[in-house]
């Protein structure tokens, strides 16, 4: 998936802190860049979210577009 353009980011001379965060079934991860989610992925329901929607996805996934739905994914139930 299209994240970003390098450059158009306003900031590009400071550092960046770059983390992935697992889903607790390890089937879903986010791209976090300081701090602030690009990304998303659920493997097992194969879908993924980012925030440009592009590209389109492959025919065995399902769409890109962004939804801050997809962060239950990463609710933890008690």
């Amino acid at each position: 998936m299209h994240i970003y353009n390098a450059a158009n980011v306003t900031d590009k001379h400071l550092p960046s802190m770059v983390e992935l965060g697992w889903s607790s079934d390890n089937c879903k991860v986010v791209l976090l860049i300081n701090d602030y989610a690009h990304a998303i992925f659920d493997f097992s329901a194969k879908r993924g979210y980012c925030r440009t929607g592009f590209p389109l996805p492959s025919e065995n996934w399902h769409g890109h577009d962004w939804d801050d739905s997809a962060f239950k994914l990463f609710a933890v139930e008690s």
